[in-house]
């Protein structure tokens, strides 16, 4: 009985470390913003080693480390920095993935949720 029931658990194991989703590389975001006025396309290089995110954003507010994490379907990016004028801002970006080369979901901007966003890997 033990046997069969560890038989089983590494089964279940195995389907839900399959079904985890892989953010490793390079992706292409697009993000609008819910005014309707602004846009934004910033690419992000990330790495996974577990359920743990590291990499880089590179777009409108500059070049900047990010991490993150990924759980199941659920992927969350963060990211902090300083504009040109010294302000510090605070984006992070929850979504879903729609395969293993899309995801999508929202933006939070210094803690005000104002965006949505795609992304395609590249």
């Amino acid at each position: 009985m033990k046997t069969l029931l560890f038989c089983i658990s590494l089964g279940l194991l195995i389907v839900v470390s399959a079904l985890a989703a892989d953010a490793s590389g390079k992706w292409q975001f697009k993000v609008e913003f819910d005014n309707g006025g602004q846009t934004g396309e910033p690419v992000f290089e990330l790495k996974q080693v577990g359920a743990k995110l590291s990499g880089t954003y590179d777009g409108p507010l500059g070049k900047h480390p990010v991490t993150g994490s990924v759980s199941g379907q659920t992927v969350t990016i963060s990211l902090k920095g300083k504009r040109d004028s010294g302000d510090e801002f605070e984006l992070v970006y929850v979504g879903k993935f729609d395969g293993s080369t899309k995801m999508s979901g929202r933006l939070t901007f210094n803690g005000n949720d104002g965006a949505k966003w795609t992304a395609l890997k590249q």
